[in-house]
């Protein structure tokens, strides 16, 4: 129920070299922005047309090329799981501009995209838990503070656990003053899910592994089917 609960629709043509497309339904439909790029967001009425009660309405060209293949991913709004915040930056740097959330716990992972103009896409996650380091969604540089020099995200450790971002920098990747910005948090459950048929289930996680260069590579257990 996208109409009713919200969430964020994620598609790709599987048949052509077409960028990712993001459309949620804080920004509202028609509105994309590419997770592979760094392009502020673009309004296309050939695009995801509406969120509906159960699921979501495409048009032409953009998402549904005549003949062609697509994979969609969708998010629905939800305590423990996935919500979407936007904010206006103010231009500090000293983490005091607080975005809140809906998860009711610590996020495992957020991601943070300038809308308003060109920019990357800041990716904070809990196990680097510092206020200097981000991964970029849309390049492959490694998780290294001189990739934040033009903005950063961070989570609060304690309280509220709301995302902080600073204006490192130009700011223009987190906290540029006046320019506008989506936050997609995504849960972390941990034995406190509260999902499935008795309640008590978890159904996301975000984590890491350590590669070991084998065949027979490490096993990563989320805990769920």
């Amino acid at each position: 129920d996208l109409s009713g609960k919200g969430g964020m629709v994620w598609t790709k043509n599987r048949d052509d070299t077409q960028t990712h497309f993001i459309h949620d339904t804080e920004r509202g439909a028609t509105k994309l922005i590419s997770p592979n790029d760094t392009n502020g967001e673009e309004t296309q009425s050939s695009s995801l047309t509406s969120f509906n009660s159960n699921g979501f309405t495409v048009n032409n060209l953009y998402v549904n090329n005549n003949g062609d293949d697509y994979v969609s991913w969708t998010f629905r709004k939800q305590p423990k799981f996935f919500d979407i915040q936007t904010y206006t930056g103010d231009g500090t740097s000293d983490f005091s501009k607080k975005v809140s959330h809906n998860l009711g716990q610590r996020p495992g992972m957020v991601f943070v995209k300038n809308t308003s103009a060109t920019s990357n896409w800041l990716v904070w996650y809990a196990l680097m838990d510092s206020s200097a380091y981000n991964l970029n969604l849309n390049n492959t540089n490694q998780s290294q503070s001189s990739n934040e020099n033009n903005g950063r995200a961070y989570v609060e450790s304690s309280g509220d656990y709301r995302l902080q971002v600073s204006a490192t920098g130009t700011g223009v990747d987190a906290n540029k003053s006046g320019d506008t910005y989506v936050a997609y948090f995504f849960a972390n459950n941990n034995n406190d899910g509260g999902f499935g048929e008795p309640g008590d289930q978890d159904i996301i996680k975000c984590g890491s592994y350590t590669g070991n260069n084998s065949t027979t590579g490490p096993v990563i257990n989320l805990g769920f089917e």
